[in-house]
């Protein structure tokens, strides 16, 4: 259906490493109304969720993007690692336009926006979500509560979460060579 309407059709995305992709979309579900992280993630208090089928779904990169090859063709991919290190000027605003050739005269970036709350925040937010908390009572409780630190795993858990995609991983970066590192 988009084919009539344009000459090119270029796909741009930008992959993390799953834990950590799984790490931060967790930690968002301990934020106020953010039912669809809660849904996919769950509530626990912990920095990586507790796994479940359904996050193969989001985050079997080779399943999901092979699709999107299928559809559009491999060629018309372009696929980046979400890694500051690895991003123009160590962020992705500034990464995108100078992946895509844009100069764009004025515009700044905003700078990061959507930060961690604090270790103690996002264990109190997972819980409060869970037992469905009103917002007055969120919010004042969160408002005392430190926002110092962030929840991570220990490298062993992270690395039990990431073994769980390391062969499509491998398959994903064959197919499109993303990384010199295989998974």
């Amino acid at each position: 259906a988009l084919r009539p309407h344009f000459d090119e059709i270029r796909i741009l995305c930008y992959l993390r490493r799953q834990d950590r992709h799984a790490i931060s979309h967790h930690q968002e579900g301990a934020r106020l109304h953010r039912r669809a992280e809660g849904e996919l993630w769950g509530y626990s208090p912990s920095a990586l969720p507790l796994y479940s089928p359904g996050q193969d779904l989001y985050l079997n990169y080779d399943r999901k993007l092979g699709m999107w090859a299928d559809v559009f063709g491999s060629e018309n991919l372009d696929l980046r690692v979400y890694d500051r290190d690895l991003l123009k000027d160590g962020e992705i605003f500034a990464d995108v336009l100078a992946t895509i050739g844009l100069t764009i005269g004025g515009l700044q970036s905003v700078g990061d926006r959507n930060t961690s709350l604090g270790a103690a925040q996002t264990k109190l937010g997972h819980l409060m979500n869970e037992f469905g908390i009103r917002q007055k009572m969120y919010e004042a409780i969160m408002a005392r509560v430190s926002s110092d630190g962030r929840l991570l795993p220990t490298q062993a858990e992270a690395r039990g979460f990431l073994e769980r995609y390391r062969e499509s991983n491998r398959r994903l970066n064959a197919r499109f060579l993303i990384s010199p590192l295989p998974d």
